[in-house]
């Protein structure tokens, strides 16, 4: 039901701007995208929760156009960004029940 919501609010978001977009479900780590097809990539904070990201750099780099540009984003490792750093050190005082 989410992922509905979310497609929901792409389509509308989508009429608001009018930009000719269109949204295409699939695997990050096996577009469904023909050799460079795209100019740009961009990814924020994606990368992260793949189970392959090297898979995703592939895909990426294969759907590109030549000279085409990758742009994504990743959160510092764990104990460099606070907010991880106080999850993770509260787990490992009271556990994870």
């Amino acid at each position: 039901q989410l992922q509905e919501q979310q497609q929901q609010q792409q389509r509308q978001h989508k009429q608001e701007i009018q930009f000719n977009i269109d949204f295409v479900e699939g695997s990050a780590e096996s577009l469904p995208f023909n050799d460079g097809s795209f100019d740009s990539i961009v990814c924020n904070f994606g990368i992260l929760h793949f189970f392959h990201p090297d898979a995703f750099l592939r895909e990426s780099y294969r759907v590109l156009r030549p000279g085409g540009r990758l742009s994504f984003s990743a959160w510092a490792p764990p104990m460099a960004t606070e907010g991880f750093r106080i999850a993770l050190e509260s787990i490992a005082e009271v556990g994870n029940p």
